[in-house]
């Protein structure tokens, strides 16, 4: 199965007052990032956070994780066994996780007697 959801941006509040690194105040808005199951039962999420944060795309993938974890409970799926594809939203089971191994470059064996 597929986790397909939407993703809406809108601003829940404007010209919140901040500091800046050098302690000048800026203003800047505050984002509110809302994310709605569109094709499984599962609550909508949220995530505010200040327009321009220095690390806005770090924290939002982290909430990304953290929320298809509470998709995979709600759906009843055991998160030791199961995650969600980054790059597909595909549910999979930990054990389909491809295995590369670019330090010992595993190979067929056709191809090991053929180096020898």
């Amino acid at each position: 199965m597929k986790l397909e959801y939407d993703i809406i941006e809108t601003v829940q509040e404007k010209d919140l007052e901040f500091l800046d690194k050098e302690g000048k105040t800026i203003f800047v808005d505050a984002i509110r990032t809302d994310y709605i199951p569109t094709n499984f039962e599962g609550s909508p999420k949220n995530y505010v956070l200040r327009e321009g944060h220095e690390k806005w795309d770090f924290l939002h993938e982290k909430f990304v994780r953290q929320i298809h974890n509470e998709w995979l409970e709600e759906l009843g799926y055991d998160t030791d066994l199961h995650s969600v594809h980054e790059d597909t939203k595909e549910i999979i089971k930990e054990s389909e996780y491809p295995v590369d191994d670019p330090i010992f470059d595993m190979k067929n064996e056709k191809d090991i007697v053929d180096e020898i």
